[in-house]
């Protein structure tokens, strides 16, 4: 909610209680073609393990095409 405050009015924002909420929020907007996860390494593997099922971030020499596969 903090964060919420200073986002621009002009862009959509929303508040999730969980990383599950949120993502689904996220999945209902067609038009979000990219969803930025911005957080702590906690909140990034809470992240990867709810899209991957693992906590494993994809290696850093591929580019972000790669991650594509994962969605």
């Amino acid at each position: 909610a903090d964060l919420r405050r200073l986002v621009p009015a002009s862009l959509p924002s929303a508040v999730a209680p969980s990383v599950g909420e949120a993502l689904a929020i996220a999945d209902e907007d067609p038009r979000a073609e990219i969803v930025c996860v911005a957080g702590s390494l906690t909140l990034i593997g809470d992240v990867l393990r709810h899209v991957t099922g693992s906590d494993k971030p994809c290696p850093v020499e591929k580019p972000a095409a790669s991650i594509q596969s994962l969605f």
